[in-house]
């Protein structure tokens, strides 16, 4: 009988187990923050909700993992693990805890007052997204700047450590220079102040926490510097410490960035610099416009929005006529540049209990918050905020640089929208938006120039005639700043080039490259700036799609405002002397990334897909140099400093770019022609010497 009963106890007892351990494992991957397994028990909502149930301002501390569901940062975490290009095991054990730690020391504190995340849980997200696109910048940097293939393939994980880490602690200062935090072990306490250098709010054993903005005068931005390397053992796991540690170079290129002392001169500076100006960028463009509920300071865009309708409703900016201030179109206001900023800081400071309420003294920076913020429409031809405009009216007719405002942005009401105006606006093509102008005609404009764009001059010789290669003209009514140029740095002034040049070493495949690839970069002259869109473009001689038209709009504006650089370390675009080449897949992909409205199918669901579409379209135009073998992809070795080949890149090469861009910018020269050279010996020995190469 015992015998009978022996199978269902063993089957019994291997069930209990089986169960326990399920249970345990769950609860495991409850915890972590990084589990692909399992779905969350309480939606970010309602979690929201039950830290914030507390009144009066205070939040409950949260774990990482409550953090994690309560910011919706479940798929930020997972395009990081999978971008990092990391183990498994490496990320799990030197990352995630990092990543962990970080989320407890911030809990749901906002990333600024009245600017980018400024909401509940803002710096969270904020600097997960910046660790996000740095990481992904990274892949297309080769570092240490200036090293041989076998180092920088060597210290590939060192360097993305210190990269990702960077990053993570960038905005750490912020907790103590910007915040003033108290906290509590048990409701009814008196309140304590919080001390980042004691240990996160978890740590220290708080129930709760509130959170007031400090006044400006009391901000230490000194201590906003000093705190992430100060925090960087408590963050990150100290396996990963030390495994940086075995590289000085990588570990002090961390510590100088962190410390602020020589942040410039570190080598992961600019790369998480831009990803920290893209994440900022694109939640002023798309973000949430809620504000922490303990904010006080009012959003400057806003001021900046009030002051002109003011001036709009009391006569301040007169319309439609000779001498105005504005001109009604198409439904958007075209103000005239400097009279419109002039007259809303004037409005600001007047409002302004004192003279430093924040009011920027200069127009760059009014022009910057208003494009920033979607106030202005960007001019197609250059991605910036000026349009250099003709008005011509029944007596008169005056070329001016004006700011586009869409009359949605100004009147809520479209009942009280101005009437439009009876004569005509037109774009004005002249060399540097001045105009040559009629006699009598009058000129304004921001006395800074440096973002009014430049034209090509009109009639001026462009292709030659009958060319069977030549280029459309795009369709500007449907620009490509439309798109979101971001992930590049797009609101940032262009960046000088590494003192050495960087490469990446991949393997091609012959129609379409899957690794991220990056090319040497040449000292550019001082006076070089971003390149400008060419106005004159002949008709179409091809099967040219939307499609193409639409990134080479892209492409154009992005050259012409830097936020698509050339010519230098880890930029898409490099002249050459076949043409521009643009290194694939990178540059489709980040059109791809950036191209929200540009119509692109998600195609397999695969990130590579509409990518390859949006290339295949652009070599169908036959716009591009093919390559020996009826490629699309032409290689090109990548020459580094004293002649010594660093490695391949990639890239459809477009032919005679003057079609599209001018001037066209010098050739780099250190890309030369891969398979000018049957192996690398040759190829190096035929480099020799090319330092300083015309």
């Amino acid at each position: 009988m015992m015998i009978t009963w022996l199978p269902w106890i063993f089957f019994s007892a291997a069930a209990a187990i089986l169960i326990w351990m399920w249970r345990d494992r769950k609860r495991s991957t409850s915890s972590s923050t990084h589990s692909d397994s399992g779905q969350p028990q309480i939606s970010a909502g309602a979690l929201r909700r039950k830290l914030g149930d507390l009144g009066d301002g205070w939040l409950r501390a949260a774990s990482a993992g409550e953090l994690v569901t309560a910011c919706a940062l479940e798929s930020t975490l997972t395009h990081l693990r999978r971008e990092s290009k990391l183990s498994p095991a490496a990320f799990e054990r030197d990352i995630a805890p990092a990543i962990d730690r970080f989320l407890e020391y911030v809990q749901l504190l906002p990333a600024s007052e009245s600017h980018h995340h400024a909401h509940v849980g803002g710096l969270a997200a904020h600097v997960l997204e910046t660790t996000l696109a740095a990481v992904r910048l990274r892949n297309g940097f080769l570092l240490p700047p200036g090293g041989t293939a076998e180092e920088i393939d060597e210290l590939r994980d060192h360097w993305t450590y210190s990269v990702l880490f960077g990053a993570l602690l960038h905005d750490l200062g912020k907790v103590v220079s910007d915040l003033r935090i108290e906290w509590v072990e048990k409701p009814g306490d008196k309140p304590r102040a919080w001390l980042p250098l004691a240990g996160d709010l978890v740590a220290t054993g708080a129930h709760a926490y509130r959170v007031r903005f400090a006044p400006k005068f009391e901000r230490d931005y000194q201590a906003h510097r000093k705190l992430p390397l100060l925090l960087l053992h408590r963050i990150v796991p100290s396996e990963a410490l030390a495994f940086l540690g075995r590289q000085p170079a990588v570990m002090q290129s961390l510590s100088d960035y962190l410390s602020g002392e020589d942040a410039l001169t570190s080598a992961i500076a600019p790369i998480v610099q831009r990803a920290d100006q893209s994440s900022a960028a694109r939640n002023l463009k798309n973000g949430s416009r809620a504000r922490f509920p303990s904010a006080t300071a009012v959003p400057l865009v806003e001021r900046m929005r009030d002051a002109m309708r003011s001036l709009l409703a009391d006569g301040s900016l007169p319309l439609n006529r000779d001498g105005a201030a504005g001109w009604i179109q198409d439904g958007a206001v075209f103000f005239v540049a400097k009279r419109a900023a002039d007259a809303v800081r004037e409005r600001m400071l007047a409002r302004s209990e004192a003279s430093d309420d924040g009011v920027p003294s200069s127009n760059d920076r009014l022009f910057d918050v208003w494009q920033d913020y979607q106030v202005v429409e960007p001019n197609p031809a250059t991605g910036q905020a000026i349009w250099p405009m003709v008005v011509r009216g029944d007596d008169y007719c005056h070329s001016l640089a004006m700011l586009k405002f869409p009359l949605s942005a100004l009147f809520d009401d479209p009942q009280a929208y101005p009437a439009e105006f009876a004569g005509r606006l037109e774009p004005q093509v002249s060399d540097r938006g001045g105009g040559d102008g009629a006699p009598g005609e009058r000129k304004e404009g921001p006395r800074r120039t440096i973002r009014e764009p430049r034209f090509a001059r009109a009639g001026e010789p462009d292709a030659v005639a009958g060319s069977d290669d030549a280029s459309p003209k795009p369709n500007l009514a449907r620009s490509a700043m439309q798109i979101d140029v971001l992930r590049g740095g797009a609101e940032a002034p262009p960046t000088r080039p590494h003192p050495h040049p960087t490469t990446d070493t991949t393997r091609a495949d012959p129609d379409y490259l899957d690794a991220e690839d990056a090319a040497s970069a040449h000292p550019l002259l001082a006076e070089d700036g971003p390149v400008v869109p060419h106005v004159d473009v002949p008709d179409q001689a091809g099967e040219v799609s939307e499609l193409a038209l639409q990134f080479m709009s892209w492409l154009k504006a992005g050259l012409a405002s830097g936020a698509i650089r050339y010519n230098e370390a880890g930029a898409m675009v490099h002249f050459v002397e076949e043409g521009m080449a643009l290194v694939s897949p990178r540059v489709f992909r980040e059109f791809v990334d950036q191209a929200d409205d540009a119509g692109i199918g998600a195609g397999d669901g695969r990130r590579g897909a509409p990518a390859s579409r949006v290339q295949r379209e652009v070599i169908k135009a036959g716009w591009h140099q093919a390559a020996p073998g009826n490629s699309n992809i032409l290689q090109f070795a990548v020459v580094k400093r004293g002649g010594a080949l660093a490695g391949k890149l990639a890239a459809v090469v477009i032919r005679r770019p003057e079609r599209w861009i001018n001037p066209v910018p010098p050739n780099n020269p250190n890309l030369k022609p891969f398979d000018l050279f049957k192996n690398a010996e040759q190829a190096q020995a035929v480099f020799a010497g090319a330092e300083g190469a015309p």
